[in-house]
């Protein structure tokens, strides 16, 4: 019997009583099992198979074999906030996606899931949605090692800091200043956009905690940050559309 604390990133039906759930864990990284009677077990799993619940996961796993079996979870913390508030709970599902789409089966990652359950303990706390999920996205495509080199220009190395715009190079995670850039794809950035992107992944938690990321610089990286992920990942976040219908009133 193995046992680790773990976070639910997913939770669907198999057969007719059990589940298979996805979960991120700072030990093993992101694993799969069978919860046998995770549909009506609530002495075994209680809410524990939920996704967005933190817990103590009991299991046993084999060689050669992909899913583990649950054998009982002890919750943790069940982030009640969250799952009471639409935008937070959609906001919590992105965070999800993004650490399932970055990070691979079986292969540890500590600082992922400190990452994580930051990402959702700020969330339960009050924290706003948005901000906090721009510093969560920076944070995490620098622990998939997929950090832009946004630093300076790659061309002339002028650095980024201050005013003026430059261009993020989606493909290369580069940027061009003004005077190199010669009408080549990419996105628009303002310096106070990168020097967000650039700041954030030398903070530790305190500081992500106290720093503030102005309207303006929240949704420019919006765009620009979650397409990077999108591009890595090959893929769409279901979570996305939510969101958008949500900030659009429908």
């Amino acid at each position: 019997m193995k046992i680790t604390p773990a976070l639910v990133l997913k939770s669907v039906p198999w057969q007719e009583t059990d589940r298979v759930i996805t979960m991120f864990t700072p030990e093993y990284g992101k694993i799969r099992g069978i919860a046998r009677g995770g549909s009506r077990s609530r002495k075994r799993f209680g809410a524990g198979l939920d996704p967005l619940t933190y817990v103590q996961m009991h299991f046993r796993s084999w060689e050669n074999q992909d899913l583990i079996r649950l054998e009982f979870c002890e919750p943790i913390e069940s982030f009640h906030l969250i799952r009471n508030e639409v935008l937070r709970f959609g906001t919590g599902f992105y965070f999800t996606e993004i650490i399932s789409g970055l990070f691979p089966e079986r292969e540890a990652n500590p600082e992922a899931f400190a990452l994580l359950l930051w990402g959702l303990q700020r969330l339960e706390s009050g924290d706003h949605p948005d901000g906090l999920a721009r510093k969560f996205e920076i944070k995490a495509i620098g622990a998939a090692g997929y950090h832009p080199k946004s630093g300076s220009c790659r061309s002339c190395g002028k650095e980024s800091g201050g005013k003026g715009n430059f261009r993020f190079l989606m493909e290369a995670g580069e940027i061009l200043c003004p005077g190199c850039y010669n009408g080549s794809s990419g996105q628009v950035i303002t310096g106070e956009s990168l020097a967000i992107l650039n700041r954030v992944p030398s903070l530790g938690w305190e500081g992500l905690n106290r720093l503030r990321i102005s309207p303006p610089v929240i949704e420019e990286l919006r765009g620009i940050i979650s397409n990077y992920i999108r591009y890595h990942i090959g893929g769409e976040f279901r979570s996305k559309h939510f969101l958008e219908s949500i900030r659009q009133g429908g």
